[in-house]
Parts: C-alpha cells; sequence; structure tokens
C-alpha cells in the first residue's frame, strides 16, 4: 500500500517532486517551535498545476497536508499531523510580477522575504532601514 501510495504522487508531481526516505523528510518535521512530527512524505512542487494534484491525492487518500514555506515559524503551523503529507514551497520561489506604479508584487509562496525585499529596493518601494 505504501509503495503505491508514493508511486500516485510521483506519477503526479514528477520522482524528483517527492521524498520518502525518512532521512529526507526529518528536516520537515520541525519549524522554530518546541513541536515535532516526521511526515510521511514530502512534496516539493514547482507548478501551480503540480500543488492541485497534491492536493486532489491528499484528499482522495485522506492524508492530512500541511503547507511549508521555510519553516522559520515559531507557531508548530510548519509540522504536520500525524501521518501526514508536507507540501513544501521551496522550490516555488519566483517573483511573477512587481508593478511599482500599482505598488503590488505578485509571488510564488516560497519566495524568501529577503528577496522581495531587495526587488522592492531596486524600484524605490522599500527605504533600506526598513530591511530585515
Amino acid at each position: 500500500m505504501e509503495r503505491a501510495l508514493f508511486n500516485a504522487f510521483e506519477q503526479a508531481l514528477g520522482k524528483q517532486a517527492v521524498l520518502t526516505s525518512a532521512a529526507d523528510c526529518l528536516a520537515y518535521g520541525f519549524d522554530n517551535s518546541a513541536y515535532r512530527q516526521n511526515p510521511r512524505m514530502v512534496l516539493l512542487p514547482t507548478s501551480t498545476e503540480q500543488v492541485q494534484a497534491a492536493v486532489r491525492l491528499a484528499r482522495h487518500y485522506r492524508l492530512p497536508l500541511t503547507a511549508r514555506g521555510r519553516g522559520t515559524n515559531t507557531t508548530g503551523a510548519s509540522v504536520p499531523a500525524e501521518n501526514g503529507i508536507v507540501i513544501s514551497f521551496e522550490r516555488m520561489n519566483r517573483i511573477i510580477d512587481l508593478s511599482p506604479g500599482d505598488r503590488t508584487a505578485v509571488v510564488q509562496p516560497g519566495v524568501l522575504n529577503g528577496d522581495l525585499q531587495a526587488a522592492l529596493l531596486e524600484h524605490g518601494l522599500l527605504d533600506r532601514k526598513s530591511v530585515v
């Protein structure tokens, strides 16, 4: 059953986007809080379509799915539920559109705050004193 489950996700997202070994999954079982729970698998999508496929499969198999950025939060929000799956957005890290006139940015969920701030600085949308 476990191999069939992994195969379903690998077929939908590609083998390189599905981590299943305990060693690979270990780093995704905690954040900056005291909570710990190793995921059953980790998904590393690169597109919206892969995210949609992952959500559909998780729902089909009735597996809890936990969204994760870089795991720096301190609340345990990126720690998976028991027997759950982590979907990490670290590979979805592009700034898609930056419109200085509208003061808006469209970014993928894995964009680092520092990368966005650097892009905003280039367009005069952020004061250097404000940069974290």
